[in-house]
């Protein structure tokens, strides 16, 4: 294994959108789906799952010589172990990218992780604003976030 990428944030800010940007960009570069635990339909500009409303989903790719495994539950120890089952589970990554909280058991998680497979561990920062800030960003505004930073890791790739 290459490289883990950390994307941490508290919850509810737009990493497990974030990701699902990042694996839209994937497909849309090239990547093939090898396998994913949850029915995510990455072909659709609405990040639901086929069954329900979250896009939350656990997914392996490959792109040109790259296994490239991407999480995005990440907000406690028992779906961060989840995760980890998950990629241990057939495809060899080269590439690991999963949200997690910014400090604590997933995080925590995440490093032992990266440490025991010999990787490289990036923490990128998702970007969010403070819930007492009287000026916050509009929509259009967080989804530009979003896909920049999706971008970012995707340039990390």
């Amino acid at each position: 294994m290459e490289k883990v990428i950390g994307l941490y944030g508290k919850g509810g800010i737009g990493k497990s959108h974030t990701l699902y940007l990042l694996a839209k960009q994937l497909i849309k570069n090239g990547a093939v789906l090898l396998k994913s635990k949850e029915n995510v339909d990455f072909f659709n500009d609405n990040p639901a799952k086929k069954s329900g409303p979250t896009c939350d989903f656990r997914a392996v790719f490959a792109l040109n010589d790259k296994t490239i495994g991407i999480t995005s539950w990440g907000d406690n120890r028992e779906e961060m172990e989840r995760n980890l089952q998950f990629l241990k589970e057939g495809n060899e990554c080269d590439i690991v990218i999963s949200a997690t909280r910014s400090w604590g058991a997933t995080a925590d998680a995440l490093f032992s992780f990266a440490e025991a497979h010999s990787a490289v561990l990036i923490w990128v920062a998702k970007s969010y604003y403070a819930d007492n800030a009287t000026i916050k960003p509009t929509p259009v505004q967080c989804s530009m976030m979003n896909n920049l930073e999706a971008q970012f890791m995707f340039n990390l790739i």
